[in-house]
């Protein structure tokens, strides 16, 4: 899973946390190939620090989502919506985005919570990292490398100090955990 929440901290898949803030468009995460994409998710945020836009091109939809109202192919829809290749459903506060051939789950609540899911291994890019990524990906590298070119956007302000390496970010702190494995066991 790869996600972000908050005024802007994200999760890559494996596991590093980071945060920063810009309005910039950047690329979530996408199949990183030159022919035969499957996916590519963008997104940006304002000033608030809330999910302003997110933009997802999937198995031949272009959608789009902004300020609480979901285009398919440039058409209004509304959810429930269901056609031969996407399905989106409401959980609540949350919406849910899914391929029907089952590879691809993105969740978002239309403020600050994104989520993405894939069921297949791809190479990946964008803010969720590569799935085969080290620990040691430069996350100032993933950022600037992540952000859609656009010469009236300023450069992102990365918090240097606000990244987890194993750990998990809560209330912009790292806590780690520890697995005790066994020792539940009868």
């Amino acid at each position: 899973e790869a996600s972000t929440w908050g005024k802007g901290i994200y999760k890559t898949f494996n596991n590093r946390i980071f945060t920063f803030k810009s309005t910039c468009n950047f690329t979530f995460c996408r199949h990183c190939v030159e022919e035969g994409r499957e996916f590519n998710i963008e997104m940006n945020r304002n000033k608030e620090g809330k999910i302003d836009q997110i933009s997802v091109v999937i198995d031949g939809n272009d959608i789009s989502v902004r300020g609480g109202r979901i285009a398919i192919n440039s058409k209004y829809v509304q959810v429930p919506f269901d056609n031969k290749m996407i399905r989106l459903k409401k959980y609540g506060g949350y919406t849910k985005l899914e391929s029907r051939r089952g590879f691809l789950k993105l969740i978002w609540n239309g403020d600050d919570k994104l989520l993405l899911t894939l069921h297949k291994s791809y190479d990946t890019c964008g803010l969720c990292g590569g799935i085969h990524a080290t620990i040691a990906t430069d996350i100032t590298q993933l950022i600037t490398d992540s952000k859609i070119p656009d010469s009236t956007c300023p450069e992102p302000v990365i918090d240097q100090g606000q990244h987890c390496d194993e750990g998990r970010m809560v209330r912009n702190s790292c806590i780690f955990f520890v697995a005790y494995i066994g020792i539940f066991s009868t």
